[in-house]
């Protein structure tokens, strides 16, 4: 079991918010609320942190406001929280605050569902639960913003490679068919959830300067090109290997398998210098030039699948099944070769 800085951040916004509470002098009770909101606040980036807290400051009003409302007019039995806690629900999911729910019913049972009615219908006595509840997600923003805040572009440089060290076990091994298939299946379905994995953390390191929460430099703004392409290029090869996978018997039917093979470790080995590259492990080139053999290659793969569909009859279309395998091969070698080129552009004019 690995244990996250999420993990330990959520506990220290708990610890603090119990100490706030305390040094504000909140009355006994109300540092509970606040622990229990700290624990709900903590997110996962600082823009979705500030997010959070904006939207909850509206959804807690919210709650609050009918809790006191019903609390002065209609009563506070359990079957007036009950009606309370679906309009405040409602109202919620009108707004899209669909995050802020379980934080916005806890206000109004917190309000409605004490046991001290006199002080239960007094407006100060909402403000004290209000505050609590909005101590507690302060406390989770103060966490998340100065301990430790995330660091995605590192994960999501980890996770690519991981991925591709992944997908380029797979292609070197689909066309030999040496690969148990249940192996194959169980690490296909790791780099399905990988990319996953891979998508929501590129949203989490993206969504902060798209939103406007930091304001962007320009080297920053490149990266995160760099980190769209890199992803689109890890798309390809997933492609490729699907490709391969439905097609690879028409390379063993017209003895390519070799020619196959070649080129799959001429991609493979540009894509790991590429991110050798963004990682200014080798040099960038101030100028970018287009890898010689692998166009070589793509004309080789293209002759013969112009061979193959001159020589179509209506017993043999083999071409068929070959087309969509080089179409991917050029894909995948074009999207290197964009790639490696925003790499080049970025280390050669935009230096740490």
């Amino acid at each position: 079991m690995k244990l996250g800085a999420r993990i330990f951040k959520t506990a220290l916004a708990v610890v603090l918010s119990f100490y706030l509470a305390d040094w504000i002098g909140l009355p006994n009770g109300s540092d509970l609320f606040a622990a229990i909101a700290a624990v709900l606040a903590v997110q996962p980036s600082v823009y979705r942190s500030f997010n959070y807290m904006k939207e909850q400051i509206q959804s807690n009003i919210i709650g609050a406001l009918f809790a006191i409302l019903a609390v002065s007019f209609i009563g506070k039995e359990p079957i007036i929280i009950g009606i309370i806690t679906i309009v405040v629900i409602l109202i919620n999911i009108r707004l899209h605050f669909h995050s802020s729910i379980t934080l916005s019913v806890l206000t109004v049972i917190a309000i409605m569902g004490s046991q001290q009615a006199e002080h239960a219908q007094e407006i100060s006595y909402a403000l004290i639960r209000f505050s609590s509840i909005m101590l507690g997600i302060v406390c989770a923003l103060l966490v998340n913003t100065i301990f430790a805040p995330p660091k995605y572009e590192k994960t999501l440089l980890n996770k690519i490679k991981e991925i591709n060290v992944r997908i380029t076990f797979l292609l070197r091994n689909t066309l030999s068919s040496e690969l148990e298939e249940k192996v194959y299946k169980e690490e296909k379905n790791k780099v399905e959830d990988d990319m996953k994995k891979l998508e929501e953390f590129y949203k989490l390191y993206s969504e902060g300067y798209n939103k406007g929460i930091k304001k962007i430099h320009y080297s920053k703004a490149r990266k995160l090109v760099v980190f769209k392409h890199l992803m689109h290029t890890t798309k390809l090869q997933l492609h490729t290997l699907d490709t391969l996978e439905k097609n690879f018997f028409c390379a063993q039917q017209l003895h390519l398998t070799s020619e196959f093979q070649t080129h799959l470790d001429l991609l493979t080995s540009y894509y790991e210098r590429i991110l050798f590259k963004y990682e200014e492990k080798l040099k960038a080139s101030a100028k970018h030039e287009r890898d010689e053999e692998i166009i070589e290659n793509n004309r080789a793969l293209l002759e013969v699948l112009m061979t193959n569909y001159q020589k179509n009859t209506e017993d043999d279309d083999s071409w068929i099944y070959l087309f969509p395998v080089v179409s991917s091969f050029i894909d995948l070698s074009n999207q290197l070769d964009h790639t490696e080129r925003l790499i080049d552009s970025l280390h050669s004019h935009h230096k740490k």
